[in-house]
């Protein structure tokens, strides 16, 4: 396990070229991408290696894939990088004295949220194609802040991080399926008396502080007992933690590029013929904006939308996002 107080001496442009090259699964198309020669991103990769001590890639017959310490070192600096992706987008704007965005839409970063921004993006440019469109994923924590700052407009969240948001108000879209996500070492395909049993003795790992109560609901109304909740702190790294078999988290069914390769997460159904309290992908806004015209068109226009099946994707299968 490589020593995560490290980092900080290794540059952004090296985790730059890292994160290109586990996107691509390829050092020629990661050179190439980052305009950059293969034998110099090679160079820089095997620094990174030796500062770490470790290995971060093994050559296969589809390319190079992680190995499970460059999988470790991915899932730490993924949010981390991509918020700074974010910052220094918007410090360029402000520098360029490029003014605000017409529309800008914040979102958690799950698929069925990333399909529906989707959606709402080309929907937006084919009706207004002068205007100016954004829209950014963010970790949780900071989307309640985007808003009231008012550096986004809306956000596209789960319904569990909005009811304790007094200055917010949201309406929920539609409902999200979620399933138990399960160390494939365990295995565990289908929940039995015998696996409830046995995952009931294990962590529950959640990434959204707000959401633990109602996950562990969740969880005991389906036969698993969920007693020891631990927060992670990012789900990159919560997934990272399950696939090494230390724990399991309820989310939806749809895992990074990574992640289902790497065949170590198992993706198990709650049982349908129990009801469970519903989790909601909502659209939220500053009370104080309540009245902008804009604000109302947008979610007048969100809640007539069948963003659940206009995408045509189903929930199951790879999260593009990461």
């Amino acid at each position: 396990m490589f020593n995560q107080s490290l980092v900080e001496d290794v540059s952004v442009r090296d985790i730059e070229l890292f994160m290109e090259v586990v996107k691509t699964q390829s050092i020629s198309e990661a050179a190439r991408e980052q305009y950059i020669s293969q034998p110099c991103l090679s160079i820089r990769m095997k620094q990174v290696e030796d500062h770490f001590g470790i290995t971060l890639f093994k050559r296969t017959n589809k390319g190079i894939v992680l190995t499970d310490e460059g999988l470790s070192l991915y899932a730490a600096v993924h949010h981390a990088y991509h918020q700074f992706r974010v910052s220094m987008f918007n410090i360029q704007n402000k520098i360029q004295g490029k003014g605000p965005y017409d529309l800008a839409i914040g979102g958690l970063h799950l698929k069925a949220i990333g399909d529906s921004l989707r959606i709402i993006q080309n929907q937006y440019q084919q009706r207004y194609p002068s205007k100016s469109f954004n829209m950014e994923y963010f970790h949780y924590m900071f989307l309640p802040t985007m808003l009231y700052c008012e550096e986004i407009d809306v956000a596209l969240t789960l319904s569990f991080q909005l009811t304790k948001e007094h200055d917010l108000s949201y309406r929920p879209l539609y409902p999200v399926e979620f399933q138990l996500l399960l160390p494939a070492k365990w295995g565990i395909t289908a929940l039995s008396r015998e696996a409830c049993a046995f995952i009931s003795n294990q962590p529950l790992f959640v990434e959204m502080h707000k959401g633990g109560s109602l996950m562990q609901e969740i969880c005991n109304i389906s036969g698993v007992n969920a007693k020891d909740i631990t927060h992670a702190p990012s789900f990159l790294e919560m997934l990272d933690m399950i696939a090494k078999g230390k724990g399991y988290t309820l989310w939806e069914p749809c895992l990074p590029k990574v992640f289902l390769e790497r065949k170590c997460i198992n993706k198990v159904p709650l049982d349908a013929r129990k009801e469970y309290p519903p989790i909601y992908v909502s659209v939220a806004w500053k009370k104080s904006r309540g009245d902008d015209p804009k604000i109302q068109n947008l979610v007048d226009s969100l809640c007539k939308m069948d963003l659940q099946n206009a995408s045509g994707l189903e929930q199951d299968g790879e999260n593009n996002y990461w």
